[in-house]
């Protein structure tokens, strides 16, 4: 088995091998892909006759004519609240725009709709150790290696397949390659079988420019008789970090436990599912194998180039990359503490 950091498609080191598809691809070439694989997830031969002669719009509109839409849920988002004590990003470590978006108007705050279940206890155990991740990391690209055609943008956080990352999971105005929701959320939910997505950006990003995604979720989950997912939420701008103190607490006291909650499997995005998701993976990563800081970041870097063209470095920039190294210290040191539940 070659190490994961060779699993590309196309390259180099793995020239024939049939489970990946040429990286050059058109996009109608890619929505007839999408349709025939959807058509057997729905069992409709209609999908895969679409196939032949599918143009993006009309596939895309086909698919969506041909399932039912049910009436709308009320989107679910979990709500954190953090501390204003404890923590403190230092003014040299911020990108050129933190003095103006960690303004008090711009700061993270618990943008929500509704709640859902509280989480009444703190995550204490760890999943295992460097070892165990280097035992089994060579065969995590398998966990998408069948769906990478659809959803590109996607790599698996550890090999268990329980945490993945990526990019944004609804339609993506600025990506011409970019399937849609209508095609990535069946992957996602039922392929790869993803209950709990989590969001890194701000709202007033996802407000001016992106679909909302979590109503089509809620609904390919009832059409596919999948249990109801579940969204948290915390913004970050993109290219930079939230408050250091913010991120200690959201991912202490609401994103460890979510994760680590028997059953759960999540998605972790921002935009691209490079800068924010990377950063805020590396720390998860750390907590959960008990790693320090540049080995999380030196792992996340690798998973990320699972995918098939991964552009850019998971976490993105050096002030990124300074966070996990300031705060997985007393993550890792906090969230294994056996006598942390005592207190």
């Amino acid at each position: 088995m070659l190490p994961v950091e060779q699993y590309r498609t196309g390259s180099a080191e793995n020239p024939s091998d049939a489970e990946f598809p040429p990286q050059k691809q058109s996009k109608k070439d890619k929505i007839a892909k999408a349709l025939h694989s959807l058509g057997a997830l729905f069992h409709s031969d209609k999908h895969k006759a679409q196939a032949e002669d599918a143009s993006p719009q009309k596939a895309v509109k086909e698919l969506k004519l041909q399932r039912t839409t049910s009436s709308s849920s009320q989107t679910a988002i979990t709500s954190t609240s953090a501390s204003s004590q404890g923590l403190a990003t230092d003014n040299d470590e911020l990108d050129f725009s933190d003095d103006f978006y960690f303004s008090p108007a711009y700061t993270y705050t618990s943008e929500q709709l509704q709640q859902i279940e509280e989480i009444d206890s703190l995550w204490t155990e760890r999943w295992g150790t460097l070892e165990t991740l280097e035992k089994f990391e060579s065969n995590m690209h398998l966990l998408v290696a069948p769906h990478q055609h659809l959803i590109p943008k996607v790599n698996p956080l550890e090999p268990s397949g329980t945490i993945y990352m990526g990019s944004y999971p609804g339609d993506n105005p600025y990506d011409h390659t970019d399937l849609g929701a209508e095609i990535k959320l069946p992957i996602l939910l039922k392929e790869l079988g993803i209950n709990q997505i989590v969001c890194l950006q701000k709202q007033d990003e996802l407000d001016a420019s992106f679909t909302p995604y979590q109503e089509t979720a809620l609904r390919i989950a009832r059409e596919l008789k999948l249990t109801t997912p579940q969204f948290l939420h915390f913004g970050i701008r993109d290219v930079s970090i939230a408050p250091d103190n913010d991120v200690y607490h959201f991912v202490l006291e609401t994103l460890l436990p979510a994760i680590t909650k028997p059953g759960m499997k999540t998605y972790i995005h921002c935009w691209g599912g490079n800068g924010r998701t990377g950063t805020i993976s590396s720390i998860v990563l750390a907590a959960l194998f008990g790693l320090d800081a540049e080995t999380a970041l030196k792992k996340v870097n690798t998973y990320h180039k699972i995918r098939i063209n991964p552009q850019y470095n998971a976490p993105e920039t050096e002030t990124q990359k300074n966070q996990v190294r300031r705060l997985v210290p007393k993550i890792v040191a906090e969230a294994t503490d056996p006598e942390k539940n005592e207190r």
